[in-house]
């Protein structure tokens, strides 16, 4: 678990990419990761990966956590296109994205 932490503060330090918790909003208990990773964006790309605990499945939380990272990619970093992971992810609502 250290070198994994290790690693995640050395990408942030060094740009190639920024690690995000996502966390339950009413508790702030950790349920799951978002990673923004920006091994091509010299080709005006990045990828998003992101994983969550099997509780949090099906309440939106991965779907809200992509769209807050793909939204501050694109303003802050200047990202050309919206780096979704190539799975589709369900909405709470039912709605692919």
């Amino acid at each position: 678990m250290e070198a994994f932490v290790r690693r995640q503060w050395e990408r942030a330090a060094t740009g190639s990419g920024y690690p995000f918790v996502i966390a339950r909003v009413g508790d702030g208990r950790p349920v799951g990761m978002v990673g923004l990773w920006l091994r091509e964006l010299d080709q005006g790309r990045a990828s998003l990966g992101y994983w969550v605990v099997g509780a949090a499945h099906g309440q939106g939380v991965a779907a809200e956590a992509l769209r807050a990272v793909a939204v501050w990619a694109l303003g802050e970093l200047r990202i050309p296109h919206a780096p979704w992971p190539g799975k589709r992810i369900s909405s709470p609502r039912g709605q692919c994205m």
